[in-house]
């Protein structure tokens, strides 16, 4: 019988890696995606020995290559996928008249463009295996602050886009979505948008 295979972005540090090692004890295999690779190799380590069989992956999902990368490999070493979770992306906390054009820019490559590439590079094979996808945003999304414009912004960004992929033809449960639920139900996957506070 094959693992059950669950990506985790952002997942050297933070709720990232908390997420990571969580999962580790619900799912064969975890797939931890993120830019530091030292900090990733360590909590590889902390996967396995939970249990869980882990696959580190360094790279920036600011590329817009990274999110094929990722899904490649994780098919080509488990042949399936079974979670998504988009947590990678921290972004700058400054006023909105402070924020430069690359500034904002970085934050939306990464966390919402990251997230989304990934969602739809990994689409088919959720729809496979009956899987989910979790996006995770923070509370600024609906308390925005103009000393933190690009947080509540691109947070907000992000559940919409849960909304978005939700509207394809799967059940929608955002916002707000307080378990995890993959591979109970028919049809296509299950989006879920968490608030980082939530956890």
């Amino acid at each position: 019988m094959s693992k059950s295979v669950a990506i985790v972005t952002g997942a050297s540090s933070g709720i990232g890696k908390a997420t990571a090692l969580r999962l580790a004890r619900d799912f064969g295999a975890i797939v931890l995606a993120a830019r530091s690779g030292e900090k990733l190799s360590e909590v590889g380590q902390q996967v396995k020995a939970i249990g869980a069989e882990p696959l580190v992956l360094e790279l920036d999902l600011m590329a817009p290559t990274a999110a094929e990368v990722v899904v490649k490999k994780t098919l080509d070493h488990f042949g399936r996928i079974d979670a998504l979770v988009n947590i990678a992306g921290a972004v700058v906390g400054l006023d909105v008249f402070q924020m430069t054009d690359e500034q904002w820019n970085t934050g939306m490559e990464l966390k919402f463009h990251g997230a989304r590439r990934l969602t739809i590079h990994a689409w088919d094979a959720l729809r496979e295996s009956k899987g989910a996808v979790v996006f995770i945003s923070g509370n600024a999304a609906v308390i925005p602050q103009a000393g933190a414009a690009a947080v509540g912004a691109i947070n907000a960004a992000i559940e919409a886009l849960a909304k978005a992929f939700a509207e394809r033809g799967i059940e929608d449960r955002v916002p707000g979505q307080q378990r995890f639920a993959w591979g109970d139900h028919d049809g296509p996957p299950i989006v879920h948008a968490r608030k980082g506070g939530d956890f």
